[in-house]
């Protein structure tokens, strides 16, 4: 099975929200550069970024198992 990395999970649900890499960072307070990187998958998330992703572009928690 393929599954998703957390990057990528969370582009595909900002792009479905219509949301822009800014809009995202501003949100969770912190820079487009930062999703950014995040969505290539270059590092994880921290926990509190990854929990305001979650609430801000109502992804389902279970997308991540």
């Amino acid at each position: 099975m393929n599954r998703l990395k957390v990057g990528e999970i969370i582009k595909f649900y900002r792009i479905k929200k219509g949301v822009t890499q800014q809009e995202l960072g501003e949100y969770c307070g912190t820079s487009r550069n930062y999703v950014s990187t995040l969505e290539r998958c270059k590092h994880d998330p921290k926990s509190s970024f990854l929990l305001k992703c979650i609430e801000y572009l109502d992804i389902p928690f279970n997308s991540f198992f």
